[in-house]
């Protein structure tokens, strides 16, 4: 069965201790035994030219296959508003240079026993209760930045397929919850027909519940705190969680 290391919210170039507890927690991170890293979004913290610093890194400790979703930071500049199609660009070559599986745009990712989907996806409620009006490109299209995101991830999510014959996974970055800062809760009746296990990130908590046979999942990494869970898809009991301490 294939055992995948779930983890995310990095946020690199965060503050001046980032990097060297990244660095600490992905040396471990290659002690384990696993067959897929997912990383579910906010890999970056607020500068588009963290990324190769924080991917060769990665890359540096983890030969296994690694597939990524883009969470609001990983969109972040604070020095200027960026294009977004040209941090698309930049971003789409950078994943291929260090061979990293980007769900949204590479598409789903397949084994001999599950199929791992994947989008970004974007806040349910309206303009977001962050600072990312500050560090995004205000219109996108002529749109504004959080309506053409939420669509965005509304078109992908609906092209997900209903469950077939393998186990099928969903990766997001924005939990499906009733808070300001989570997606739209009406995101959980589709996905639960779309996926055994969605993999999320974004709160910085920790989870691990059902809902109508979907197990929900959370590594629960904190700014500085990075963490990870493992599971082996098909067994009954599925999740080994590494809480660091």
């Amino acid at each position: 069965m294939t055992a995948i290391l779930l983890t995310g919210d990095f946020h690199y170039g965060f503050d001046e201790y980032t990097h060297d507890v990244l660095d600490s927690f992905l040396t471990d991170i290659s002690f384990e035994p696993f067959d897929i890293m997912i990383i579910a979004g906010d890999v970056i913290s607020h500068l588009q030219s963290q990324w190769p610093d924080i991917l060769g890194m990665i890359r540096r400790y983890i030969n296994q296959p690694i597939l990524i979703v883009l969470g609001n930071h990983d969109y972040w500049d604070k020095k200027r508003h960026w294009d977004f199609f040209r941090i698309r660009s930049k971003q789409l070559k950078l994943f291929k240079d260090y061979n990293i599986h980007y769900l949204e745009n590479d598409g789903p990712y397949e084994t001999d026993d599950l199929i791992i989907y994947g989008f970004d996806g974007w806040y349910g409620s309206g303009f977001p209760p962050s600072a990312d009006c500050y560090h995004i490109s205000k219109r996108i299209e002529g749109v504004q930045f959080n309506d053409w995101f939420y669509y965005k991830a509304r078109n992908k999510l609906d092209s997900i397929p209903e469950k077939g014959n393998k186990r099928q996974i969903v990766v997001t970055h924005f939990e499906p919850n009733d808070q300001p800062m989570g997606a739209s809760t009406q995101w959980l009746d589709t996905l639960k027909d779309k996926c055994d296990v969605l993999c999320t990130g974004h709160t910085h908590r920790k989870n691990d519940f059902m809902h109508n046979n979907m197990r929900v999942l959370n590594a629960g990494s904190e700014y500085n705190d990075p963490r990870l869970m493992i599971f082996k898809e098909g067994e009954k009991q599925e999740v080994d969680n590494h809480d660091r301490n």
